[in-house]
């Protein structure tokens, strides 16, 4: 039996519906939600920007003025934050697969040596982190700097992946905001079913079973079906094509 109001079911219907969205279809969406965030990031910049500027000015202007100016900087904003956002995320992309991959290399070169010195030097500097490390005696050595340089190798082989499988894991993100959306409202419905909801608490009762069945599902169901987009070996089109 249903209980809940019909504003929390509508809202319950609506997360799930998008969840399920995004868990199946995340290469499809994920282009547009790109789009949609950088036209709303970057109106919200622009309106931002345009209320702080107008605070630190004494000078009036008419309603009207206002009004055009705060138009103009939110649609300059939102066209910038269209054109970039993609851009950043792309590099974001690339910056993670380096740091990850020339970070693991590292540790597993020195065997996990400095990886508690440097987590301790991030919590307490964590822009002189790096410097601070480097100054340290152990990594004068010529050993170390050995394992320096095969890491940063290591670093550039992860960003060059990280470059050309860009699009399977914006994809691979997208599909994990779905079943995280899944895993978030399963125990609500359950809740539903039961009687009772309380949408304060969803969030606290993510459903790692869920999230997993839901992450594995999608993702299956993404590589069967735009495996030849994604460039997905196995799932790629190796029909021989009839001669012309």
């Amino acid at each position: 039996m249903l209980s809940a109001d019909p504003p929390a079911l509508a809202i319950l219907g609506l997360v799930s519906v998008i969840g399920i969205a995004f868990c199946l279809f995340g290469y499809a969406l994920a282009e547009e939600l790109l789009a949609w965030l950088g036209w709303i990031a970057g109106g919200l910049v622009g309106a931002f920007a345009w209320w702080f500027q107008s605070s630190r000015t004494t000078a009036t202007m008419a309603l009207e003025s206002q009004a055009v100016e705060l138009l103009l900087v939110v649609v300059v904003g939102a066209v910038a934050g269209r054109v970039l956002l993609p851009f950043f995320t792309r590099f974001t992309v690339v910056i993670a697969g380096f740091v990850s991959t020339g970070g693991s290399a590292f540790v597993f070169l020195t065997g996990g040596q400095f990886a508690g010195t440097l987590a301790n030097s991030l919590r307490a500097r964590p822009t002189a982190a790096a410097a601070e490390l480097a100054t340290r005696p152990e990594l004068q050595t010529q050993q170390m700097q050995n394992y320096v340089v095969a890491a940063i190798v290591a670093g550039l082989l992860g960003a060059i992946l990280a470059l050309k499988f860009y699009e399977l894991i914006v994809t691979g993100a997208a599909t994990a905001l779905g079943a995280g959306l899944i895993a978030a409202v399963v125990p609500l419905w359950r809740q539903t079913l039961s009687g009772d909801i309380t949408l304060e608490a969803g969030l606290g009762g993510i459903s790692p079973v869920w999230f997993g069945v839901a992450l594995v599902v999608g993702l299956g169901f993404q590589l069967y079906y735009y495996g030849e987009e994604l460039n997905v070996p196995y799932f790629e089109d190796d029909e021989p094509k009839p001669l012309e």
